[in-house]
């Protein structure tokens, strides 16, 4: 309840070269300066009167995200059929953030932002041609701080990894068969305790399967 309202101000700036055959080259650069952004925090307290650990949000001091960002994406039209219908798509972000907090023992202190990642980025390939379209994605991200805890110990997501898969058919007109598939590799969710080989969780989310019908009307 005494939780206020988070507020920023925002920059951006890009600037996009359209490539002959159908494709795009692209930079940006975003500013954020924000105030209040939420956070979550866990110690140890009492619950009607027993022990207990205890999570809780609350708001941060000032924070700021910069950062700039690349884009590539071409469809191959040069290429001999049936290949002229690959595509590749590249994405890639680097970001610097801080926040000064206010926790009680702990005020002033900087930190990156909370669920901010360093970096992260994706390449796909792309297959459209004939009513077919199939993507094969691999996604990335670093590490970012998720909660906070004593000094020293607060936890971290440790970086992410995997690979997805889209493939879709339109049977008809306004007919499209649609098969998803995310995380291939069944790459594991992890956590750490302020140092990386301090392992705090380590959850096998495995993969994921979706299979359905989409009618346009």
């Amino acid at each position: 309840p005494d939780l206020r309202a988070t507020t920023s101000v925002n920059v951006d700036f890009s600037a996009e070269y359209y490539l002959k055959a159908i494709g795009l080259l692209s930079a940006g650069y975003f500013r954020k300066n924000i105030d209040g952004p939420v956070y979550r925090r866990t110690y140890d307290g009492a619950y009607e009167g027993s022990p207990a650990r205890l999570t809780v949000f609350d708001n941060a001091g000032k924070a700021h995200v910069s950062g700039t960002e690349f884009t590539y994406q071409h469809q191959l039209g040069f290429l001999p059929g049936p290949f002229d219908g690959l595509g590749i798509y590249a994405n890639y972000t680097l970001v610097g953030s801080e926040v000064t907090l206010t926790e009680p023992g702990r005020a002033g202190e900087k930190l990156p932002l909370f669920h901010q990642a360093r970096q992260l980025g994706n390449l796909a390939l792309t297959y459209q041609k004939h009513g077919v379209f199939v993507r094969l994605a691999y996604n990335w991200r670093g590490d970012y701080l998720q909660a906070l805890a004593t000094a020293g110990l607060d936890q971290y997501a440790r970086g992410f990894q995997s690979y997805d898969l889209l493939a879709s058919y339109k049977i008809k007109p306004r007919w499209t068969v649609k098969f998803e598939a995310t995380n291939l590799d069944a790459a594991p969710e992890q956590q750490y305790a302020g140092a990386s080989e301090r392992s705090i969780y380590h959850g096998d989310t495995g993969r994921s399967y979706a299979l359905g019908v989409i009618w346009n009307y």
